[in-house]
């Protein structure tokens, strides 16, 4: 092997590693722990009633990730049946989740404001004036 290819492979090796350190999915559900008594998010805790709702909202490239993460974190959680939310993201990154919807606001190669994102923005604007005081909204 070559000095110049032993390098080359140290370097994707290094980029790789970066990447994953990163990855929003894991980062956000490293940062979430629930109990029956409490949520913790990056160790603010809120205390739990047993009736309040989780909403999740938000927007952006990695808001998919970040939205499987919330649901990885709260996984078997009581507060797991209550979770709901909406999320806008680029075309290409929706994907499937149980509890929050990942909406198409825009094409993966647009990035400026589109109708589908205005339309978006207003489904999150609607769930978050359905909270009630006791409701949990992360953004």
């Amino acid at each position: 092997m070559s000095p110049t290819s032993s390098a080359a492979q140290r370097a994707v090796q290094i980029w790789k590693a970066g990447v994953k350190a990163v990855n929003s999915e894991t980062l956000v559900s490293q940062a979430i722990q629930v109990s029956d008594q409490e949520l913790t998010i990056c160790g603010h805790t809120i205390p739990l009633q047993g009736q309040e709702r989780l909403l999740v909202t938000g927007a952006g490239k990695a808001g998919s990730g970040m939205a499987a993460g919330v649901e990885a974190a709260l996984r078997g959680s009581a507060l797991a049946e209550r979770t709901s939310g909406w999320v806008n993201v680029p075309a290409d990154c929706v994907r499937r989740l149980s509890k929050i919807h990942l909406y198409p606001a825009r094409p993966a190669s647009l990035n400026e404001p589109t109708a589908e994102g205005v339309y978006g923005a207003r489904q999150i604007l609607q769930k978050m004036s359905n909270l009630q005081p006791d409701d949990i909204c992360i953004v």
